[in-house]
């Protein structure tokens, strides 16, 4: 294969997934005091892709940036999400492949701790 043809081919398979990309909401889960919201999307990129979930700790009624990602994975099912304390997040029972993690979230001076556990109460009960 040439230089041209191989490029050819490169520039197709880029065209080919740039698909339009379906994002939605898939929760929203608010601080005891309100101060922090963990906003969870869910985004398809094609039948033959599976879901991305992705979790960010962000200000209420602040914008959606990509900075405040904290988790991205392919399954939120059976996911246990919980505030602990106003600035401590934990996610528990988080199956399927994580892509992306952070353990901190800063906001506006404040961090917030997020917490992530794989195991599951079925899970523990079997051990």
């Amino acid at each position: 294969m040439g230089i041209k043809t191989g490029l050819l081919a490169v520039s197709f398979g880029l065209v080919a997934c740039s698909a339009d990309v379906s994002v939605e909401s898939a929760g929203v889960f608010t601080s005891p005091g309100r101060s922090a919201e963990l906003i969870v999307t869910r985004s398809n990129y094609g039948a033959t892709v599976p879901y991305v979930y992705r979790f960010y700790v962000k200000q209420p009624e602040s914008e959606l940036e990509e900075k405040l990602e904290v988790l991205r994975t392919d399954s939120f099912e059976g996911m246990q999400v919980e505030w602990s304390e106003e600035a401590v997040l934990e996610l528990r029972c988080v199956r399927g492949h994580v892509f992306k993690f952070s353990s901190v979230a800063y906001l506006k001076g404040q961090s917030y701790r997020v917490e992530l556990d794989t195991k599951c109460k079925t899970d523990q009960q079997k051990t």
